[in-house]
């Protein structure tokens, strides 16, 4: 099926966006794509996002979409799932390609008609992964009614006990995604899922290395995977916002000049 695969949409609600996310949506329309940004206060956005900025930009708000389907309850523990939820029952939709407003664009997305982000595994600890990668939604396309994202939102559309648990770390939505990708009848998608270079090359573990180290000072491996993974197939730094500010709470006034989040973005 034919879709627009120069635009991108995102979701912003809840939270004044901060610098890291201006500059990763100052990088995608840099590189020419038409922005959708859905969000619950427009005049907030207007007045967070720099001019220059917001001119290239298209600021919705989530209700015009209609339906219960694009609301959220803001009062409940399972906000986090609702947002992953929604991202799935937007692409079944209306089909394109979601980026996690973290997600900072080198250069341009691949033409694929389906795009699966991955992260790598840990590799050593009591988390260690028999896989070196696994799926993400960092990044998704998907053109509109594809069989799989339906079976997706049916799938996750029921509330469940897993979902009310809030974490700093995935989410259970997130979780059967993952899971639904290992099923038989689905395992020609997994050729879809492309390495953890491509979108993740810094490890989440890596968060507080990412903003305040030098990228050219010697940084042990964690978990036995490196630090630095971008190469000439890298597309994209994911900046891992939710370590960063609420983990880590980083202060992104004072990263290290010669840090990877500085030198990538600042320009």
């Amino acid at each position: 099926m034919i879709f627009d695969k120069n635009t991108i949409f995102t979701l912003w609600i809840k939270n004044t966006p901060t610098k890291l996310n201006i500059r990763c949506w100052r990088s995608w329309v840099r590189l020419g794509y038409q922005v959708t940004i859905y969000c619950d206060n427009v005049s907030e956005m207007h007045r967070q996002i720099p001019p220059a900025l917001l001119q290239r930009l298209c600021i919705k708000r989530v209700s015009t979409l209609g339906g219960s389907f694009f609301s959220f309850d803001y009062n409940t523990d399972n906000f986090l799932q609702q947002t992953d939820l929604w991202r799935f029952m937007y692409l079944k939709k209306f089909g394109s390609t979601w980026l996690d407003s973290d997600m900072y664009l080198l250069k341009r997305l691949p033409n694929d008609n389906i795009i699966i982000s991955s992260e790598f595994s840990l590799q050593s600890g009591a988390r260690k992964s028999l896989c070196t990668f696994k799926p993400n939604i960092g990044c998704l396309r998907f053109p509109p009614n594809n069989k799989f994202i339906c079976d997706v939102v049916d799938k996750l559309t029921p509330t469940t006990k897993e979902d009310l648990v809030v974490t700093e770390a995935q989410t259970s939505k997130m979780n059967k995604f993952i899971k639904m990708l290992k099923y038989k009848k689905y395992e020609c998608l997994t050729k879809y899922i492309v390495e953890p270079e491509m979108f993740c090359p810094i490890p989440w573990s890596f968060t507080k290395e990412l903003y305040l180290k030098d990228k050219d000072s010697e940084i042990k491996d964690k978990h036995n995977v490196p630090f630095n993974n971008i190469n000439e197939n890298t597309v994209a730094v994911h900046l891992w916002e939710n370590f960063t500010i609420k983990k880590h709470k980083i202060d992104l006034n004072n990263c290290h000049d010669n840090s990877i989040f500085e030198t990538i973005t600042n320009f």
